[in-house]
């Protein structure tokens, strides 16, 4: 697990990534939550969940096979929150 560079994003776990990964975050509220992953020069390329989630702590599985293997960004942005988790997929 590593930290974040917001209070939104607790982990990603495995990092480096490979296969799967899981990624924990918290919401001051309930709400729209869009997760999605970047590369190092900030262009999406993939998108991980779109959707409504409830106020407190919530955990996001996903695959992770159709990443190249490079550098990384986790994004998770809720409103006016936004967080990033720096990661490598292997």
């Amino acid at each position: 697990e590593q930290p974040s560079d917001a209070s939104l994003v607790h982990s990603l776990f495995p990092n480096p990534m490979s296969g799967r990964s899981t990624i924990s975050f918290t919401l001051d509220k309930p709400g729209s939550v869009s997760v999605s992953i970047a590369d190092v020069m900030g262009r999406e390329v993939g998108r991980v969940a779109q959707g409504f989630f409830p106020q407190g702590r919530s955990q996001l599985s996903f695959p992770t096979d159709q990443l190249s293997p490079g550098a990384y960004f986790v994004l998770v942005a809720a409103g006016e929150q936004t967080g990033s988790i720096p990661t490598i997929h292997r």
